[in-house]
This record gives C-alpha cells, structure tokens and sequence, in this order.
C-alpha cells in the first residue's frame, strides 16, 4: 500500500518550482524582489553564492547559473541539510542527479519551464531521507514510490494521455493508486474507455478512499499546493 511521506518542502522554493520560470519574462525578472522578500531564502543565498557574486544580486546570480542550475543547486542544498543538519557552503549537485533522471524520465508527459516532476522527485528524495533519522521518522517513508524509478507499466498508462499536461506529480500520483487499487491490465481497460478520475473514484472501496485521500492531502501539504482538490479532474 502506497504511503506518501509526512514532509514539508520549504514554500518560497516549491511556489517556484509551481510556475513557469521560462515562459514570462516577469517570473524571472521579479525573482529578486521574490527572493530577498522571503528573509530564509535569502540568508540562503547570502550564504551559498557570493562566489558567483560578490554583490548578492539575484539577478546575476541566477543568469549566471541559469534556473535550472540554481535550482538544482538550492535542492541540493535542502537535501545536504537533511543530511547533516547545516547548509554547506558549496552545494553538491550529485545529490540531485537521481531527481534530474526522475524529470528527464517524465519530460515526454509536461510541458516545459515547469519543474513539477522535480519538485515531485524532490519530496520523495526529502521523504526517504526523513525516514532514515530514526523510528521516530519512519511514518515519513514514501512507501511504493521505487527509489525514483518509474515503472514501464505506469509509464504505458502515462503515453495513453491525450495531450501533456502541467500537473504531471499528481498525474503521476493519482496513477500510482490507482494501478495499485486496480492492477495494471483494468486500469489501462478503464483509461482507454476514457473513465475519467470521479468515475474512477467511485469504484473504490472505503479503505481505497481514505488511503488516497489521506496521500493526497499529505503530498499537497507537503508541495504547498491544493489546486487537485478544487480544480476539475479528468
């Protein structure tokens, strides 16, 4: 039985990882004000990246680097604190090499400038390491999530997808379930007479229910996201 991770990545990064960062030059460009608002995030960068530059400006900082770049550097950074319980000075971008393959993986599905597989990639990566402190931690382990690695069956029920999608974490959340509660062979039956999430929803029993509900508002809380809980699934 799947159990996603109790877990909460911090907001002033996942709000980024939510938007496209490429497609509005007034994502980017509002960045710095963004950043030096959110008082953690700075002292973060204030810390990190003065080798990039001295002057801590943003926008150099980031152009330098690229967004992705300095977004993977930040995930690093969150990953080595869970590690050790302080940010280094230098990020280790080999901790995020297993979240870039995840996204890579899942780049066929999403459209682009959007970072929501890695930032799906990234709470599992922060789940498991929660999990490895103690006892104490162990309710915090993403259970059937497989170390990042994406099935072959899930991604066939992903390629039935008629078009790509920018919520592909809950996509791929909502697939894992249900080819947990149905089997691989049923679900591809149902998607492909086009049953839609409600009628899908409808078939579970009351054990099923609770178990995706309770996932799904974890994931949610942990993303700082509840748009699946008041948009329209289909």
């Amino acid at each position: 039985m799947i159990n996603c991770g109790n877990i909460e990545i911090p907001e002033y990064f996942s709000h980024l990882l939510c938007i496209n960062m490429q497609a509005s030059k007034g994502n980017f460009d509002n960045l710095t004000s963004y950043i030096e608002k959110n008082a953690g995030f700075y002292a973060l960068i204030q810390k990190v990246f003065p080798n990039i530059d001295e002057k801590i400006r943003i926008d150099v900082i980031v152009k330098s680097l690229g967004w992705n770049g300095f977004r993977n550097q930040v995930a690093a950074l969150l990953l080595a604190y869970l590690d050790t319980g302080v940010y280094p000075n230098t990020p280790d971008i080999g901790l995020v090499n297993h979240i870039l393959a995840f996204e890579e993986t899942l780049k066929p599905f999403t459209i682009e400038g959007y970072s929501r597989s890695f930032l799906m990639a990234l709470y599992i990566e922060m789940s498991k390491r929660a999990a490895d402190r103690g006892p104490l931690y162990k309710a915090s382990a993403p259970h059937g999530l497989h170390n990042l690695t994406l099935s072959e069956d899930l991604l066939e029920l992903l390629s039935f997808a008629s078009a790509k999608t920018i919520e592909i974490d809950w996509v791929v959340i909502l697939l894992w379930h249900f080819k947990d509660f149905f089997g691989k062979n049923q679900l591809r039956d149902l998607i492909e007479n086009n049953t839609g999430y409600t009628a899908l929803y409808g078939k579970l029993n009351t054990e099923q229910r609770f178990v995706l509900l309770n996932n799904l508002l974890r994931y949610g809380y942990a993303v700082n996201d509840g748009e699946i809980f008041y948009s329209e699934m289909v």
